[in-house]
């Protein structure tokens, strides 16, 4: 088996290089990265490095930022990125992943040869975000986005989901939001993410004080749900929780955030530092409106902290199979999210218990070697069909 993978940027694309390298599948990984921060580490000769683009992308942010220019930079790079690989990509391989927004171009290329063309989507399908994020930006009286109504955008994704033999999701609840919208189960392949444990240890709790610690860790915007959290600590109404938010501090949290003593911003912190939040939090919530599988989610688990999570997250996938079940909660349900923070805080022995079982079911599911195994499995169970 001949698999070459292209993506901008480096979401889990890695770890996928490194399973593939190590059972001697991988052919190249085309980045926007340069090769040396390309980790796990790979053998040179299977990296090719396009990092022109990711410097051009961050020179148009940076512009941007300070309002010197006025357009849509992901789309305009993702063409000229797209563009570039389909000249630059093999015609030989057996497999060719891509990423959503990314692909047009590639699978156009590779239509006339036997190259089995795989899209990763790591978010729900294009439509259903869409009218979700529509919905909650109206809920919310916000202007929208112009992102929401880029329609050449979703329109080269509905191309890319036709032209490619597979579409690879990382949950359950994606799937669903592609086969409600009419796309064929059977080309719908569900591979559940991994993470580097070693970089999410589990350790003796750090606290501080005897507070209950609910932990937010990601991004800020409306689409991560948090004004959900916050309307379920304002229920709670108790003040012995403190809520730890960290990531970065958008504009949309600083316009509903509170001024309250037990909400604490941290902005963003390093990954390698972040295993020291999880260990001292006694809940992490994940009130997203829509995510693919919310990685954080999993890091948590490994540094034994209980997670509650919307259906809408891909958190239940972690607990299929298993003897407990996860503490999902509908999206845009602050009531059911402060119940179960009550419920954690009521029953401490529980939560104990509950704690080194979630670590015993990541250290056997979703560690990188167990994606790695449930990626190369999946790609010649494919192969063999």
């Amino acid at each position: 088996m001949k698999v070459s993978i292209s993506l901008f940027g480096k979401f889990h694309a890695f770890y996928m290089a490194k399973a593939l390298h190590k059972a001697n599948h991988l052919n190249k990984i085309i980045t926007s990265y340069p090769k040396f921060l390309v980790k796990p580490k790979l053998p040179s000769k299977n990296i090719k490095s396009l990092f022109f683009y990711e410097i051009l992308s961050r020179l148009l942010r940076f512009l941007q930022k300070f309002k010197i220019i006025k357009i849509d930079i992901n789309p305009f790079v993702s063409n000229l990125y797209s563009k570039s690989v389909a000249k630059k990509i093999d015609m030989d391989n057996d497999i060719v992943v891509s990423w959503s927004s990314k692909s047009l171009e590639i699978f156009e290329k590779l239509k006339k040869t036997k190259t089995i063309k795989i899209l990763e989507r790591g978010s729900s399908h294009a439509l259903f975000q869409q009218e979700i994020l529509k919905e909650e930006y109206k809920l919310l009286g916000l202007k929208e986005p112009k992102f929401l109504n880029n329609t050449a955008l979703i329109a080269k994704q509905l191309k890319e989901y036709d032209l490619a033999d597979y579409i690879s999701v990382p949950s359950s609840f994606v799937k669903k939001t592609f086969t409600d919208n009419g796309i064929d189960k059977e080309k719908i392949i569900v591979i559940n993410y991994g993470i580097d444990e070693n970089q999410f240890i589990r350790a003796n709790k750090t606290k501080k004080n005897d507070k209950f610690i609910v932990l937010y860790v990601g991004s800020t915007e409306v689409r991560k749900g948090i004004h959900y959290l916050l309307d379920a600590i304002k229920i709670l109404n108790n003040e012995n929780i403190e809520l730890h938010i960290v990531g970065e501090i958008s504009d949309f949290l600083k316009s509903i955030i509170p001024d309250k003593k037990n909400i604490k911003l941290f902005g963003h912190i390093n990954q390698n530092q972040l295993y020291k939040f999880y260990n001292n939090a006694d809940c992490l919530v994940q009130p997203a409106i829509e995510e693919g599988q919310s990685i954080v989610q999993i890091q948590s688990l490994f540094c034994g902290t209980p997670i509650i999570f919307t259906k809408n997250t891909g958190g239940i996938d972690f607990f299929y199979d298993e003897n407990i079940k996860g503490d999902e909660v509908d999206i845009r349900s602050p009531k059911q999210i402060s119940e179960k923070i009550n419920h954690f805080i009521l029953n401490p022995e529980n939560l104990k218990k509950y704690s080194n079982e979630i670590t015993i079911i990541a250290k056997k599911k979703l560690t990188i070697e167990a994606y790695g195994a449930r990626l190369v499995k999946k790609y010649n169970e494919i192969l063999t069909k």
